[in-house]
């Protein structure tokens, strides 16, 4: 029996924490901590977070995660992703999905800290734009299949900050309360060649200037 659960006394948070912010980062759901659960398929356990969008940032098209494999630490040459969005169901992830994307070509980064003698891992995926509503409640949940994985498991990491996520042991079944939050984050693209605050303001200064000049010159 595989342990469900791993933890260390790390400070990884410190360390980890840059690689989740960005200027395309629409939901932040915080660093990776110091412990992991298990998310597989093949195990089963799926784990849901729950996320909130703001109005202008609420289209999706990249998300951020972290997770290892234990206890063998020998990743496969390919991770068989599977990203779902559950609505909010009084609190708690719905029964059924509402988007599902099937991520066979997740970009997988070494971040040379490790987790119980496992390799921590950043990952990515990019797919097409995902529209929700915005100041609406959703569920985000992240599996592997390690079928193919004669050693491993594939746990995802808890996030360093403090909340409940939810789990189940079967798809389909009913969600328990999981004591932790999972490291993620949601990112767009496209915001990314919106102009900082402080950029419109200097264009504007610089228009403004422009305009009074042309009018003294008349």
């Amino acid at each position: 029996m595989k342990n469900r659960s791993i933890a260390a006394t790390l400070v990884l948070a410190g360390l980890l924490a840059g690689l989740s912010a960005g200027a395309d980062t629409i939901f932040d759901n915080g660093a990776p901590g110091a412990s992991a659960t298990v998310a597989d398929s093949n195990y089963y356990q799926e784990l849901a977070d729950d996320f909130v969008l703001l109005p202008d940032a609420s289209t999706v098209t990249d998300v951020h995660w972290w997770g290892l494999y234990f206890d063998g630490n020998t990743p496969p040459a390919i991770d068989d992703f599977t990203i779902r969005i559950f609505s909010d169901a009084s609190g708690a992830p719905d029964t059924g999905f509402l988007h599902e994307i099937v991520v066979t070509d997740a970009h997988r980064t070494d971040t040379g800290l490790d987790l119980a003698g496992s390799d921590i891992y950043q990952y990515s995926a990019d797919f097409s734009p995902l529209a929700l509503t915005a100041g609406t409640t959703y569920w985000i949940s992240i599996f592997n299949d390690s079928t193919t994985d004669d050693d491993d498991y594939w746990y995802w990491m808890f996030s360093d900050t403090t909340g409940n996520a939810y789990f189940r042991e079967s798809d389909g079944g009913t969600w328990e309360m999981e004591d932790g939050e999972m490291a993620f984050t949601l990112t767009n693209d496209n915001l990314s060649a919106v102009p900082e605050p402080g950029t419109v303001t200097l264009l504007g200064l610089g228009l403004m200037a422009m305009v009074m000049r042309a009018r003294r010159a008349l």
